[in-house]
């Protein structure tokens, strides 16, 4: 009785990393690099941003691919905000 109850123990402990394992995979980002891309603000995004106390003005940017809206964002600080510009 005491084997039956260690390996369905362990046969749980499996399953359940497994299950963890795979829910990895469906929260997966697919970031992409684009070269060419027409961007437009679709208005301000007010206060999300603070660095050292000061409000960081943002935009929420987006841009079209095949009649689909695409988030967009740069990391690059020395870039300007976007106001419906073509990258």
């Amino acid at each position: 009785m005491k084997k039956k109850k260690n390996k369905i123990k362990k046969l749980l402990l499996i399953l359940t990393i497994l299950i963890m394992n795979g829910l990895g995979f469906m929260n997966a980002v697919y970031a992409t690099t684009i070269n060419s891309a027409n961007l437009y603000s679709i208005g301000d995004c007010g206060e999300l941003l603070k660095y050292k106390g000061v409000v960081v003005k943002t935009s929420y940017i987006q841009y079209s691919q095949n009649g689909i809206n695409y988030p967009a964002y740069c990391m690059d600080k020395t870039k300007p905000r976007s106001r419906n510009t073509r990258i």
